[in-house]
C-alpha cells in the first residue's frame, strides 16, 4: 500500500498523526536495521486502519550529514503490510 512521504516522516518525527482524510496511524517499532558510512538504516513499523506496515528510512550519523527523512523517494511511498510474530530469545547470565 502506498502512504504520502508527509505522513512518514510525521509518523518518524511524532509517533503518530492524523492526515487530511482524518485517519489516524500510529508506530508500533523503530529498529536500526543497518549502518553506512554516513547514514544508519532504520525500519518503522506502524499501524493504520488495524494493519500493519513497514518503511525502511535513512538517518545521518553526525550533526555534518543532511540526510532528510525519505529524501531519494517520491511522494508516495511502497509500504509493505507486515505481521507480527513471537521469537524465543536464550540469554545467559554468569
Amino acid at each position: 500500500m502506498e502512504f504520502s512521504k508527509d505522513v512518514l516522516v510525521d509518523l518518524v518525527e511524532n509517533g503518530s498523526c492524523t492526515d487530511a482524510k482524518e485517519d489516524y496511524y500510529e508506530v508500533v517499532n523503530i529498529g536500526q536495521i543497518d549502518t553506512r558510512r554516513w547514514e544508519s538504516v532504520h525500519q518503522m513499523v506502524f499501524s493504520y486502519n488495524g494493519k500493519l506496515y513497514s518503511s525502511t528510512y535513512r538517518q545521518g550519523l553526525t550533526e555534518c550529514q543532511d540526510t532528510e527523512l525519505y529524501e531519494y523517494d517520491g511522494d508516495m511511498i511502497e509500504c509493505p503490510e507486515v505481521e507480527a510474530y513471537p521469537v524465543e530469545i536464550t540469554k545467559y547470565r554468569p
